[in-house]
């Protein structure tokens, strides 16, 4: 039997089989702030000037943030896009479960959808606006947004890979 489980397959498993149609949201929300908590005590030190125009500390502090920041939503999405329209079921000890057997999994899908997209567009601004510090022409402030998307993206499509 199978005894290693992620966190989020643990958290849909039993959104299926609780009374409770309410838990999965507040989980999901419990632990998606939880996760921009954490990220925002990465990003809180580019507030300091001496930092924010330090190169290496900056894009350390920047990118694990942004890590960290969208890692539960992101995982969540992964694991609820998944189930609603990969046809993926969860096993859980002797418990299988299917995303028709989880109320609201495609509201759910849209909503984080949403928050990821948003997610999105705030690092790409805060990515460009920090690379103005080190670098005024445009082009390599694209080419680092487009190094910003490429992480973001790819973080998604392969954490639905894995799932």
């Amino acid at each position: 039997m199978n005894s290693y489980h992620e966190t989020w397959q643990w958290i849909y498993v039993t959104g299926a089989l609780t009374d409770n149609p309410e838990f999965l949201s507040q989980i999901n929300q419990t632990l998606i702030l939880f996760s921009m908590g954490v990220g925002l005590v990465f990003l809180i030190p580019l507030g300091i000037k001496r930092i924010r125009h330090s190169f290496f500390p900056s894009m350390l502090f920047f990118m694990t943030g942004m890590s960290i920041f969208t890692k539960a939503a992101i995982s969540s999405l992964a694991y609820a896009a998944a189930l609603a329209y990969g046809g993926v079921e969860l096993s859980y000890s002797t418990f299988t479960v299917t995303g028709a057997m989880i109320p609201g999994l495609t509201s759910l899908v849209l909503v984080l959808l949403l928050l990821v997209i948003a997610m999105f567009g705030l690092f790409s601004f805060l990515g460009r606006r920090l690379w103005k510090a080190f670098y005024q022409d445009s082009r390599t402030r694209n080419w680092f947004t487009a190094y910003i998307a490429l992480s973001f993206w790819m973080s998604i499509v392969l954490t639905i890979l894995v799932v």
